[in-house]
């Protein structure tokens, strides 16, 4: 549903016997592409789906397919199918895919979920009558996102442990492990990364891959950061949230880690922290090497009557953090710019312009904050308005206009 920035077609020729391929899933940052269930060239359209091979008359065995499609019009045809091995460990019905098509077109990778895993697949389809499986690997933990950029696939995984089932003498059952040359290995320990004050015992796993031949560029497991991803041109950024307590007063703050991918692995590791706790990926924007972060920020002071323990709102508000990414310092901020109460509930951004819905969900009321970000001594902002109910997302939608879905005067419109 978000708007498109399409990359531009490749050359003719690049692509599959001569076909033109023009990326349109890179929704918020050009260049940084996001899975789709299906792809297409001018030619042809590529397809995840299954079938039925009887055993007998009563029975069927469900195996995946990719079906391959002629663009022709009125004669447009199934043209090749090519059925996907599943591996041993893989449940009867495991369809639960996302795909790439690479910028030459000759190459589709696959993810999927496989039972506490992600799975991933590249297949070779420069000849969509003669497709063939390349590689194969897979990697602790549920599917939290992914992205490619230049030929190279980012994994985020989340992966919990059992304090009741580890076996200090098997990493295995407390560090996630990633998938090499078909044996499956833990993530080396400096390539853990542990907060200070760990609150959980989940990790994000992030893995750099090539994604024609799914070759490891880069893997990091990061302990208690499982939260909220957001991918730049040049940076990973993922985040945890956790209460900072001082004076009987308990104030939210989130951690950020940032990660550079762009030397063909993961580095540059570092923390950035702000006051409250960020909605999505699209409350985030790295420009001209600041980052732009949109948060809902919550302070809370504990009351005691009796026996009695209870937290009493003191402050909810909405705030904007500017980082310059050259030295991690918190360059600008504007924080809580919204009437007393509210919070964050969507956030745009476009270029030097930032767009923030905030709302008090018991009002349901929906003011628009609009700011000025091109001079960042000097920002600015205007309160577009109040309607009735709020936005949860923002959406550019041409010439000049921004779109809101979210509810109207209550959740259930």
């Amino acid at each position: 549903p978000d708007a498109v920035a399409p990359t531009g077609p490749i050359a003719p020729g690049d692509a599959p016997n001569g076909s033109i391929y023009e990326e349109i899933t890179d929704n918020q940052v050009e260049g940084v592409i996001e899975a789709d269930l299906m792809k297409m060239t001018d030619k042809y359209i590529f397809r995840l789906g299954t079938k039925i091979i009887p055993i007998n008359k009563y029975r069927g065995t469900v195996v995946d397919v990719l079906r391959v499609y002629s663009i022709e019009k009125e004669d447009s045809a199934l043209i090749s199918e090519f059925e996907i091995a599943r591996s041993e460990n893989e449940s009867y019905l495991s369809l639960d895919y996302e795909m790439y098509l690479s910028k030459d077109g000759n190459t589709l990778t696959l993810t999927k979920k496989i039972k506490g895993q992600v799975g991933v697949i590249s297949i070779d389809v420069s000849d969509v009558n003669n497709i063939t499986e390349r590689a194969r690997f897979s990697m602790d933990g549920d599917l939290n996102t992914s992205r490619m950029v230049d030929g190279k696939l980012l994994l985020v995984t989340d992966f919990s442990f059992y304090k009741n089932r580890i076996d200090y003498s098997d990493p295995k059952t407390f560090v996630p492990t990633v998938e090499s040359d078909g044996v499956d290995s833990p993530i080396a320990s400096d390539e853990i990364i542990c907060p200070d004050k760990v609150t959980d015992q989940k990790y994000s796993v992030v893995v750099l891959l090539d994604s024609e031949n799914l070759e490891i560029l880069g893997s990091k497991a990061l302990l208690n950061f499982t939260s909220d991803v957001y991918v730049s041109k040049n940076n990973l950024y993922i985040t945890r949230e956790y209460v900072e307590e001082k004076d009987n007063t308990r104030t939210t703050l989130s951690d950020i880690a940032v990660m550079n991918y762009r030397e063909d692995n993961l580095s540059e590791y570092k923390i950035l922290t702000v006051k409250g706790t960020v909605k999505d990926q699209y409350s985030f924007d790295e420009l001209d090497g600041y980052l732009r972060v949109v948060t809902s920020t919550r302070e809370t002071k504990q009351t005691t009557n009796g026996n009695n323990v209870s937290l009493m709102p003191v402050s909810t508000n909405a705030s904007l953090y500017i980082f310059n990414l050259a030295d991690n310092s918190l360059a600008y901020k504007v924080e809580n710019f919204a009437p007393e109460g509210e919070e964050a509930t969507a956030v745009r951004f476009d270029g030097d312009k930032c767009y923030v819905c905030t709302a008090f969900v018991v009002t349901f009321t929906d003011p628009v904050y609009f700011f000025d970000l091109s001079d960042y001594e000097n920002i600015t902002s205007t309160d577009t308005g109040i309607i009735d109910g709020y936005s949860t997302s923002l959406i550019q939608f041409g010439e000049g206009y921004l779109m809101g879905i979210g509810y109207g005067e209550n959740r259930r419109l």
